[in-house]
């Protein structure tokens, strides 16, 4: 029939949408309990090794966490992955050389580094706005 979608169209999207979870979902957590954003499995198999699963985070903090642990002369190992990209985790891998140093520790502190470069750019920013034109422009108008 003109007008009409084709048989079985409807129902399919309707199906679609159904199933579709709300987006809100994929980086929002129920209640604000920090202990449920990262979950730490210590490694058997390689000394001094944890994974951290960084619950409702994607490659963008994934890559920012581990480029800041290559900084560390104690880090001997760091990497990520997503094991599936539909599932908002990733999975962080640390290796410490020495033993006096934990893998949550030093994790912890390159986060701490993070949120101190974070600061630093928004002040900068912040900054600039802050000050008249021709100030920025170097006095040239």
């Amino acid at each position: 029939r003109p007008g009409e979608p084709p048989r079985g169209a409807r129902g399919r999207e309707t199906m679609a949408m159904e199933n579709l979870p709300d987006r809100s979902e994929s980086w929002m957590f129920e209640d604000d309990d920090p202990r449920r954003r990262v979950t730490e499995k210590r490694d058997t198999k390689m000394p001094n090794t944890a994974t951290f699963i960084l619950h409702k985070e994607d490659h963008t903090v994934a890559d920012l966490i581990r480029m800041q642990l290559l900084r560390d002369d104690l880090v001997h190992f760091a990497g990520y992955r997503v094991p599936h990209p539909l599932i908002n985790d990733v999975h962080v891998k640390v290796q410490v050389k020495d033993a006096t140093a934990t893998p949550a520790k030093i994790l912890e502190q390159a986060v701490e580094a993070l949120k101190g470069e974070v600061e630093h750019i928004q002040m900068q920013f912040s900054q600039s706005f802050a000050r008249p034109d021709d100030e920025i422009l170097g006095g040239v108008v």
